[in-house]
């Protein structure tokens, strides 16, 4: 069975919430979420936990771990846009160009002081 990757993108805001007895300082407003599939090189980027949690569709069930439950990681946007940039110049993925269009139009676009957060999630 192959792991699907997807990212999300989101507006964090203050929440200060505990689950599963961790404490989250951020509630992560979904702006985007993507489906690259299977891109190791784009998987390792994503080294730390993150202190944010999203919702599911349903609009009430915390997201906290993936679906192997392990934690959600988290990447710097520039981060991620840098290393997006360097995979694509290495590797014909095509899902990698629209991703970074993505990314590149939410550092652009984001007000401040808004902070956003790229979420890297199994399933």
């Amino acid at each position: 069975m192959a792991t699907e990757n997807k990212i999300f993108i989101v507006e964090k805001h203050l929440s200060n919430i505990e689950s599963a007895g961790k404490a989250f300082r951020y509630w992560g407003d979904v702006i985007a979420m993507y489906n690259f599939c299977k891109c190791p090189e784009l998987d390792r980027l994503f080294k730390r936990d993150t202190d944010t949690y999203i919702y599911a569709e349903d609009g009430d069930t915390r997201i906290t771990v993936d679906r192997y439950n392990n934690p959600l990681r988290e990447a710097d946007i520039s981060k991620v846009i840098k290393a997006v940039k360097k995979i694509i110049k290495h590797e014909d993925y095509w899902r990698l160009k629209p991703l970074l269009s993505l990314l590149k139009s939410v550092e652009k676009h984001a007000e401040e002081p808004v902070s956003i957060g790229v979420l890297h999630y199994c399933s």
